[in-house]
């Protein structure tokens, strides 16, 4: 998986918020090619995927560590060139939320679909 792309340090992707169902769905858009081809590999677009994340939504917004997380992530790719494959899983190297009382210590990607469970992509 992966277009093309070098690595981009210093680009970060942008993002979208959905609320639905007692839940926030995140969406980062521009890992992908979103209006102008700018890879060689027409097969796919961009470095062929965008990240996703649900939050549980309280009365406000996104929690802000949830944004930046994804946002950060999105950047990683972009300055490395690498990207996340089924399976991958990642540790920060410390609490995600910034709280240290937190149980969000360590990261997985997996295919997600809203009508079914995970399944491998």
């Amino acid at each position: 998986m992966g277009g093309g792309h070098a690595a981009r340090p210093g680009r970060h992707p942008r993002l979208s918020a959905y609320r639905d169902a007692g839940h926030w769905l995140l969406v980062t858009f521009g890992l992908t090619e979103l209006f102008t081809k700018e890879s060689d590999d027409t097969g796919i677009s961009g470095w062929g995927f965008e990240l996703t994340m649900r939050v549980p939504a309280g009365d406000g917004p996104p929690a802000p560590w949830s944004l930046n997380l994804l946002r950060q992530l999105g950047g990683y790719v972009f300055s490395t060139g690498r990207v996340f494959e089924p399976g991958h899983r990642l540790n920060p190297g410390g609490p995600i939320t910034g709280a240290s009382d937190t149980r969000l210590t360590a990261l997985a990607r997996t295919c997600w679909r809203r009508s079914g469970p995970a399944t491998p992509c």
